[in-house]
């Protein structure tokens, strides 16, 4: 049984085959990249952090010569998620956006530019909705009870960011 270790490349230095192309500019990348037929894609994504979608007007978008396709969460409204806790996640949209940048529509086109333009003539009217009003129900309230310094305290409130304060009472 041999004691030799056999070395391999883990812990050795090794050289970069791209350094000289990225170094001198001549690097390929996916942007420089171009096909014939091949469509350009980009998203219509939300300014509001947290609307309805009222509904979205494509038919300009569509009009444009060059544009190939327009989708909105309505093409698309099977939810997909990989883990547990994201399996309600779309693809698009569908009725309200959560977060500013949540992509409302996409359009796929001949151009970069012609894309762009298809974007920016969509109209997508939304409803900014109301902040939730704190809950009173009890159920949404928790009560902690601990003995600091033989003393018994009952904090009683929610979360903070759920707009709600702690109070605390020792008895």
């Amino acid at each position: 049984m041999s004691t030799e270790v056999r070395r391999g490349i883990v812990g050795q230095p090794a050289p970069r085959v791209d350094a000289l192309a990225q170094t001198t500019g001549t690097a390929r990348y996916v942007d420089d990249i171009s096909y014939a037929g091949m469509l350009h894609g980009k998203i219509l994504r939300s300014p509001k952090a947290h609307a309805r979608i009222v509904s979205i007007d494509t038919s300009a978008a569509e009009a444009l010569d060059g544009v190939h396709a327009v989708l909105t969460g309505a093409d698309l409204p099977v939810a997909f998620g990989l883990l547990p806790v994201s399996q309600d996640e779309h693809a698009l949209a569908v009725d309200k956006v959560r977060h500013v940048g949540d992509p409302v529509a996409a359009v796929a086109a001949d151009d970069p530019d012609i894309a762009q333009q298809a974007v920016d003539s969509s109209k997508s009217p939304t409803r900014t909705c109301p902040r939730s009003p704190p809950s009173t129900r009890p159920s949404r309230s928790s009560t902690i009870r601990s003995t600091v310094k033989d003393r018994p305290t009952t904090v009683t409130g929610r979360c903070p960011w759920s707009s709600a304060t702690w109070s605390s009472a020792s008895k």
